[in-house]
């Protein structure tokens, strides 16, 4: 910049007001007469994208750039604070900061003010720090003061919505309706107890804040102790399930079961700061399971005669003592003798090397119930070995004394299902399978605006990922409509009246999965009574439903089980008349018992299905093979909805059929999937015909610029040089005729209009390397890049030796390149360490390499499984400010004058577009003084280039 011209040299709209209003300060004048250093400084600030200000001698005449305009000044005041004296001007802002900027202008050392609270009308508030920097004179006499303002509005906010966030987090630990209790990592004491986990514990467990954990923990036969420990070693969460622990209340001993959750949590250095251990009783969910399984010899018969794969094992070795027909044919496939009274194991050998018995022994230790969906095994029956995929469910048999006697076994053959399934979703990766989940979910609803914050758990709950965004809207339209209108909302308007938040409903996952969720919430208000803020807590409660329902359906007789399943229940005798339906059948018809009987009950299946559906039945009646149909059954609303149905002869003991048992379930949809899918693929294989037949038109179309563009540069490179080749031989055939009639001044103007011809010439050729860079073939080879660094030196040779530079050479490796493309790369790198070396110090160029994966490197531009060829060019050079080090590879980019150092500002900018094309990447680092490294990373692997 030159400042000797005493102008301005700024597109902003401050300079050009300073430009054209001369009379902007009576005390300086016109701009023309301003102090040099004044125009200096003030081409400083006005080219700063960052706000600053500048008060000028002892008057402290005030300047500012746009930035600080339009951060601080009103648009009223247009620009009338330009050039006055800074106590003249009414400005809030300055009542602080003028004892700073008088200190400053006395060279007293003055620490920067932060947090400044600044508030134009009709805005937000904002934060700001200002540093001030005096510039003196030679004689250490202050001409100004330069103020630099930052915006830290962003930061003290978020500070200030993290200590938000800490006080509402303590709050919710503290009214959870689960027992919390938080673990110091540090010192392993107790940090944090909320009321509810002292009410489970305490009687027993009397402890303090400040105690060890272990103290604040009650004692089970499982070591909850250690798994703590373990938690805060390596931060790994930890769940127990139905753990049963002895509770003293009222002078008695009694077993309770709880549920207990422990989480790692980790401060922003990534060290573990805490362990939150998160507890819930579930006494009454387990005692009604035991109930259930005490019922078995009641329902032994329903289990024979059910149409559900069922066994009863009993005793460690799971032998074998109850299992119906549709276990034995279905899936065992071997006869009753070979299995009833013996070891699992023994009469599936198979199974030892199958995770089953592993799982089953655990039940059985533990007490602890255990089921799975589509879980996958194989079988060995009398005709082979068959793989399966079932809905497992393991439930322990408990006597009196809590102790387990025994299993029960439920197998429901989902193999179809699943293949079916796995056929449909050839294209995507096989869906995980989805496990129980049994954890609490925190969350907080503004009742002014709605809008709900939750803690991760909320989105797993349904079956999303814990980043997923959830709004209140979307969890209600998810909960059945059932339960929407007739629980959750009345519970919604209640809370508002009595404070307290609770309900039970089903809701639907993302695979629309029904599963029962339970909510407990309070209602917080402001100082007026006015309901502002809605606490809670939800967690999944299916298996307690499941439990509860179990219960119910159990203590009545195989009809009254029957009428509870949602499946459509039917049985027939001999003769393949329908005799009974369960209450689903009705429900779903709008039949009644009087007005579908054993005669008219093909007048339910659709008209087109219904030959085929009578001719299979037949066919069933007369082989004794099951009966498996797909078919349309019509719905109480005239909709036909399609149905999968089985029935499964029941024999006696000598073989004869007794009955037959059916079940119908509703795949409506399952069919609707598959024939959206199918439609689906049909319009995206059209959409992806029509996008390849525009891009082979868009390569087309740029394959025509890039030969259009190609002649473009050759013909202007060398249109342009041919003039600049007659300047330069007039200019010199002058030079040397008319030497002596030339004036000292006049030689002078010739010897300039050469160099600026020269330098022409060499911004041409690099402007043409340049663009060839990405226009040229590009031939990769295997090449040894010492072998490319030989000829560079030979090239450089002169150079080298003209400035005694010393290039020192470690391992280099051998990579698939562009061999004259890097040739050149190598040239512009040496170059440029020769021309910025410092004045005094001879050069010394380190070049080395090392190969290694992506991710050693722990840089994002690179592929990790990659492997690359890590090039470092270093130097001891004058280096660079590192605010520059992406700068510098920019075309015409110059960090010096080019009186001090010569070049066109296009030798990096070729050195990185070589580097991109070898699909590689390049940064640099450096120091003001320090010289400066270049960092290549060039991929090993042909696939990656």
């Amino acid at each position: 910049m030159d400042t000797a011209q005493n102008k301005l040299f700024t597109p902003s709209e401050t300079g050009t007001v300073l430009n054209y209003n001369q009379n902007i300060s009576s005390v300086l004048g016109p701009t023309e007469t301003w102090p040099p250093y004044l125009i200096f400084t003030l081409n400083i600030i006005l080219n700063s994208k960052q706000p600053q200000f500048l008060c000028w001698g002892t008057d402290l005449l005030f300047f500012y750039n746009d930035a600080f305009y339009k951060n601080f000044i009103q648009k009223n005041k247009v620009h009338s604070y330009l050039g006055k004296p800074l106590n003249s001007l009414h400005l809030d802002l300055f009542n602080i900061l003028i004892p700073s900027i008088k200190s400053s202008l006395d060279l007293i050392n003055t620490e920067a003010l932060t947090g400044i609270e600044y508030k134009k009308s009709n805005q937000n508030k904002t934060y700001w720090s200002f540093n001030f920097t005096a510039l003196q004179t030679q004689s250490n006499t202050a001409l100004c003061v330069l103020v630099h303002c930052q915006d830290d509005t962003l930061l003290i906010k978020a500070n200030k919505k993290v200590n938000k966030l800490t006080t509402r987090f303590l709050n919710i630990v503290k009214q959870a309706p689960i027992g919390v209790l938080i673990v110091s990592a540090k010192t392993q004491t107790v940090d944090t107890v909320n009321k509810k986990y002292r009410e489970l514990f305490n009687d027993t467990n009397p402890f303090l804040i400040g105690d060890a954990f272990e103290n604040a923990i009650p004692k089970t036969s499982l070591n909850l102790k250690q798994e703590i420990i373990t938690a805060l070693e390596t931060g790994e969460n930890f769940q127990l399930i139905e753990i049963p622990i002895p509770i003293c209340k009222d002078g008695t001993n009694k077993t309770h079961y709880f549920n207990f959750l422990g989480e790692a949590i980790k401060d922003d250095n990534d060290n573990i700061s805490e362990l939150i251990l998160a507890t819930t009783e579930v006494t009454e969910s387990v005692i009604a399971k035991h109930s259930v399984l005490e019922s078995e010899n009641k329902f032994k018969k329903v289990i024979l005669q059910s149409p559900i794969p069922i066994a009863v094992f009993h005793g460690p070795n799971h032998v074998i003592k109850i299992t119906n027909q549709t276990m034995l044919n279905d899936i065992w496939r071997k006869d009753l003798e070979d299995c009833i009274d013996k070891p699992l194991i023994d009469v599936f050998p198979e199974l030892k090397d199958q995770r089953f018995p592993k799982l089953l022994n655990n039940v059985y230790n533990t007490g602890i119930s255990y089921s799975e969906k589509e879980a996958h095994a194989s079988v060995e029956g009398n005709d082979g070995t068959k793989d399966f995929y079932f809905d497992l469910d393991y439930s322990p048999i408990i006597e009196n004394k809590d102790a387990v006697t025994g299993i029960i076994v439920t197998a429901v053959d989902v193999t179809e299902k699943v293949t079916s399934r796995k056929k449909i979703e050839k294209t995507e990766t096989r869906l995980r399978i989805a496990t129980e989940a049994a954890d609490l979910a925190t969350w907080e609803l503004d009742l002014h605006n709605r809008d709900i914050t939750y803690s991760k758990r909320l989105p797993s709950i349904l079956g999303y990922p814990e980043d997923y965004i959830l709004t209140k809207e979307f969890i209600r339209s998810r909960t059945v409509p059932e339960d929407l209108e007739t629980i959750l909302l009345p519970a919604f308007d209640r809370a508002l009246k009595t404070g307290t938040y609770f309900y039970e409903v089903r809701t639907r996952k993302k695979d629309d999965t029904v599963i029962w969720i339970r909510t407990h919430g309070k209602v917080f208000y402001d100082e007026a009574g006015v309901p502002v803020k809605l606490f809670g807590t939800l967690r999944e409660i299916t298996i307690e439903k499941r439990n509860e329902q179990q219960l119910i359906e159990n203590e009545q007789k195989f009809r009254l089980l029957a009428d509870s399943m949602p499946q459509k229940i039917w049985t027939a005798n001999t003769e393949g008349l329908l005799d009974y339906y369960n209450r689903t059948v009705y429900e779903f018809t709008g039949h009644t018992p009087k007005t579908l009987n054993p005669s008219n009950w093909l007048t339910i299946v659709h008209p087109d299905d219904r030959e085929e559906n009578a001719f299979l039945w037949n066919k069933s009646i007369e082989t004794g093979e099951d009966f498996l149909f797909e078919h349309r059954f019509i719905r109480h609303d005239g909709q036909y909805r399609w149905q999968l149905s089985r029935a499964i002869p029941q024999r006696d003991n000598n073989g004869k059929i007794q009955r037959w048992v059916g079940t119908s379930t509703d795949i409506q949809d399952q069919k609707m999937f598959l024939q959206e899918l199918e439609r689906q693929v049909k319009d995206r294989t059209k959409l992806l015909a029509e996008a390849n037949s525009k891009l082979e038109n868009s390569v087309e179309e740029l394959q025509r610029m890039n030969e259009e563009l190609q002649s473009f540069a050759y013909i202007s490179s060398h249109d342009l040089q041919e003039p600049l080749r007659k300047i330069q031989i007039f200019s010199s055939r002058i030079l040397d005729l008319e030497k002596d009639n030339l004036s000292e001044t006049g030689a002078g103007y010739f010897n300039r209009m050469q160099n600026a011809a020269h330098r022409m010439q060499v911004l041409i050729k690099d402007l043409l390397t340049y663009s060839r860079t990405n226009t040229s073939t590009r031939t990769f080879e295997k090449t040894d890049l010492n072998i490319i660094l030989d000829e560079v030196k030979i090239d450089l040779k002169e150079l080298i030796k003209e400035h005694q530079v010393t290039i020192e050479v470690g391992n280099l490796c051998t990579v698939y390149i562009i061999p004259f493309q890097f040739i050149q790369l190598m040239n512009n790198l040496i170059n440029n360490s020769i021309k910025f070396a410092r004045e005094g110090v001879p050069p010394i160029i380190k070049i080395d390499s090392v190969i290694d994966k992506g991710s050693a490197f722990k840089i994002e531009q690179l592929v990790a499984d990659g492997e690359y060829c890590h090039i470092k060019v270093s130097d001891n050079g004058i280096g660079f400010d590192p605010q520059y080090s992406e700068q510098i590879f920019d075309v015409f980019e110059r960090l010096h004058t080019r009186t001090a150092y010569e070049g066109t500002g296009i030798g990096l900018a070729i050195v990185k577009k070589i580097v991109e094309n070898h699909n590689g990447y390049i940064f640099a680092q450096g120091e003001e003084n320090k010289g400066v490294t270049f960092n290549i990373y060039i991929p090993i692997n042909t696939a990656l280039v």
